[in-house]
């Protein structure tokens, strides 16, 4: 009986990691208007289960060079970003990625319920 479960965890813990594996990599968008407005994310999903995110906008009157780092889970499918509001936000990550969610098919990985507004619905290629 003791060897089932062991071989029950085994496989369960297995099946989780390739789920989580499959997520692991560098993900970004990256797109130059007509007039010169450059526009570019890249999100990566490390194998130590943290995450770096990076935004760029460089127009005419301004530029915005956010970052984010914190933690990533996968839960359905699902990868969940966890941040630490004390350690993982500083005066270089200023974004807060708490209750983060994307989803990832064919390649993209696509945001899709944050609470910062301008991140929904923005896809990622990956590299």
């Amino acid at each position: 009986m003791r060897n089932l479960l062991i071989f029950v965890f085994m496989i369960t813990g297995l099946n989780s990691f390739s789920q989580y594996e499959k997520h692991i990599g560098v993900y970004e968008n990256k797109a130059e208007s007509e007039d010169g407005i450059k526009i570019e994310y890249e999100l990566s999903l490390n194998s130590d289960g943290t995450f770096l995110f990076h935004f760029y906008q460089d127009q005419i009157c301004y530029t915005d060079d956010d970052r984010a780092k914190g933690k990533w889970t996968v839960e359905n499918n699902i990868i969940l970003f966890r941040v630490n509001r004390k350690t993982d936000i500083d005066e270089t990550h200023k974004l807060d990625f708490v209750n983060t969610k994307a989803k990832t098919e064919n390649g993209l990985l696509k945001f899709y319920d944050s609470e910062i507004f301008w991140i929904n619905e923005i896809e990622l290629k990956k590299k």
